[in-house]
Parts: C-alpha cells; structure tokens; sequence
C-alpha cells in the first residue's frame, strides 16, 4: 500500500485512483478498512478522497456534530476486526447527507463515510456525495479495479495490494487445511 502512495503522491496531474483491492466491496470485502486512509494521512496527502468506508456509528457522530464540527473518531475496522482496526482521527465534518452518508475532512483527505457496503463506481456515485472527482488529485476506491466510467477520467490507476477479505496476494493468506506442495503458495511445485 505504501508503494501505492508514494506513487500516485509522485504523479502531478491527476485524478489518481487507487484501488484497494484487498478491501473490495465488489468481490465480498468489508469496506471498512482504514488502513490506506492511515497511509494518506502520515504521507501528507492533499486533494484526496477515500471513497467510502462503511461506518453508519461514525455517521450517526457526524449528524448529532452539525457540518463544520471538528469532532474525534475511530473510523473503520468494525466490520473486519481480522485485517484492520478502528482508525482513530480528528477532522471537520464537511457535509451529512441522510440516510447513510457524511463527509469528514481529515488533514487533506476527504473519506466518505456510508452506512452499507457500496462500491463507488460511477461519476453519478461521486455527485451524490457532493465530490467531483476530477477537481481531486488522488482517489481510493474499494474495487478490484476501475469499472469503466471511472477508468476513463483517471490519468492514472494503481492497484494497492493491500489487506482484506478480498486480498490478491494469496500466498499470504493464513490456509489451514490445504495439502502441500500447491502452487502458487509452494513456488518449487511441480503439477
């Protein structure tokens, strides 16, 4: 994830999209790690939006707060207590759309906050969170990739290998009871 970063943070002309795959909502992942958010924050990040983690407890907080209310969270890790934690920040509530959504600004990163799982997949997704993506110069989505609406606006995709549910690197989950010698977790297999 760091790698993924640091290379969208390298590229001037955006918007960069960042898929965090291993927390994809489109393949059965939780949406509520907060992990690349993290990432972000301790990068520096600027003109950035996670979109979203699900968090409908951090949303009803930003409701009773009112827009413009600087408020401490845990964000996240709720829903997938394996593979992350409740990120704990500090921010602005910028906007509370009901039912099921808010917008809080940590630092220079925007997070959309939404009460179920959802995959932000077209412009029309962003709109109705009051984001326009192309005035953004980074954004993480929880996809396995970039559906194509989105694909054609960014000027660049990168795909994060990041912790999940949903993570690609599979030699890296904890199996139990597969036998050995099995590719790919075994690189020396022969089939």
């Amino acid at each position: 994830m760091k790698e993924a970063i640091d290379a969208a943070m390298g590229i001037g002309e955006g918007p960069v999209f960042i898929s965090d795959s291993g927390d994809n909502v489109t393949a059965g992942g939780a949406g509520d790690i907060p992990t690349i958010l993290g990432g972000l924050l301790r990068a520096g990040a600027t003109e950035a939006v996670v979109a979203g983690i699900t968090d409908p407890q951090a949303i009803s907080a930003c409701a009773r707060a009112k827009e413009g209310s600087e408020l401490s969270l845990h964000i996240g890790g709720k829903l997938d207590g394996v593979n992350g934690h409740p990120l704990e920040v500090k921010g602005m509530v910028e906007r509370v759309h009901p039912p099921g959504l808010a917008i809080i600004k940590i630092k220079g990163v925007e997070v959309i906050l939404i009460s179920e799982r959802r995959a932000f997949t077209t412009l029309k997704d962003f709109q109705e969170a009051g984001i326009d993506p192309l005035e953004r110069r980074m954004i993480v989505v929880k996809l396995g990739y970039l559906f194509p609406e989105i694909r054609n606006i960014a000027s660049r995709a990168i795909m994060a290998l990041s912790t999940g549910f949903t993570s690609l690197e599979v030699e890296k989950l904890p199996y139990k009871r597969v036998k050995r010698p099995i590719f790919p977790l075994d690189k020396d297999c022969e089939f």
